[in-house]
């Protein structure tokens, strides 16, 4: 037992020893500066708190021993990690549950899902609900000696159709949104003209009317351009209602690049859309990403004007087409289910390699 003595140098040594060749190694040394032989291990135990470190750790670990058990890791501090990990593991498995259910249920035949006490995997797993969809081959569940056995319905066909709907309005939005946001916001940034201030603020309050009060006014305009069925409709109404987001991170990310590179480049005789275009914009990137992504996902999900503008089933998005097949009862459980998965697969595949930038984007813009 060392109690309140200063770390001896055959501790350091272990500390040193246990992080050789790895990145951690270079800060031993900053470490022990601030631990110095003059500090008891309670104020070792202090600096290695404050510091937070993975070395940090074990130097309290090591010089802090005392009755087998480290000074800094006392039975609170193991009930609130345990408690940290029992929070989040809730909160994982309440998010994810449903998802995973739908995923799984779409491998299944129906008769699996509606089993009492639930045996999901005693019937095995089969790939009929998603050839259903593709190619129209009914499956196996409906037939009984050749005859359909209940109705099915055609409409969970439209999926596939209507995902892409959804994809290309929803890449059309994100692309909008990069051609007009990133001047828009450069302009708020970095120039003085009369209004700025105002247009501003109006600009990114106007995402706090409700949406449904703009439902009949858009709607009106729409019509007015005879653009009701297509799909720019929904594109420029999409633009609108995410582009105040895109603004405000921008400008926020803008002011945070040094206005001394965009006025070497004036001296050098850049114009301002150069400037944009080969200096602030590649500075950008992650806001750019971020805020394209959240305008994507936003369009990609969007139901109230989806329905409103676009009427044909050819026409119609992801978001119309899945409220309406969930309420016809031809359509199963394991068929609704496998839809939703197909249904969930563009979005996910343009997302998921770029989340990241996009978290990165919009916390610094924020900041």
């Amino acid at each position: 037992m060392l109690g309140n003595t200063p770390a001896t140098e055959t501790e350091w040594w272990i500390v040193r020893h246990q992080f050789q060749g790895s990145p951690e190694a270079e800060r031993l040394t900053l470490v022990r500066a601030d631990v110095t032989e003059n500090e008891g291990i309670a104020d070792a135990v202090r600096t290695a708190r404050e510091k937070r470190g993975r070395v940090d750790a074990l130097v309290a670990l090591v010089g802090g021993w005392a009755g087998g058990t480290p000074v800094w890791e006392t039975d609170d501090v193991r009930w609130e990690r345990a408690g940290s990990g029992a929070v989040v593991a809730a909160v994982v498995v309440f998010a994810l549950a449903p998802f995973a259910w739908v995923v799984i249920s779409g491998f299944l035949p129906e008769v699996a899902i509606l089993t009492v006490p639930p045996d999901w995997f005693k019937f095995g797993m089969i790939l009929d609900n998603y050839r259903y969809i593709v190619t129209g081959e009914v499956p196996r569940a409906y037939q009984v000696g050749g005859v359909l056995r209940r109705m099915i319905s055609e409409e969970v066909r439209a999926v596939p159709r209507a995902a892409f709907n959804s994809t290309v309005v929803a890449l059309g939005t994100l692309v909008l949104n990069w051609v007009l946001g990133a001047p828009a916001a450069y302009a708020y940034a970095r120039m003085s003209f009369t209004g700025r201030v105002a247009t501003f603020y109006f600009i990114t309050a106007s995402r706090l009317i409700p949406a449904a009060a703009l439902a009949i006014p858009y709607y009106l305009i729409i019509k007015g351009l005879g653009l009701l069925d297509h799909h720019l409709a929904l594109i420029l109404i999409h633009t609108a209602l995410t582009l105040p987001f895109t603004v405000l991170i921008l400008v926020l990310y803008f002011r945070t690049i040094p206005a001394e590179i965009e006025e070497s480049a004036q001296l050098d005789g850049a114009t301002r859309p150069k400037i944009l275009r080969r200096i602030v914009l590649p500075l950008a990137l992650p806001s750019l990403v971020g805020t394209g992504l959240f305008a994507f996902m936003l369009s990609y999900s969007e139901f109230l004007f989806s329905m409103l503008v676009l009427g044909s089933p050819q026409t119609r998005t992801l978001p119309v087409t899945l409220a309406s097949v969930s309420t016809n009862p031809d359509v199963t459980w394991t068929l609704l289910s496998a839809g939703t998965t197909l249904a969930v697969l563009p979005a996910l595949l343009l997302v998921w390699p770029i989340w990241r930038y996009m978290v990165r984007g919009l916390v610094t813009g924020a900041v």
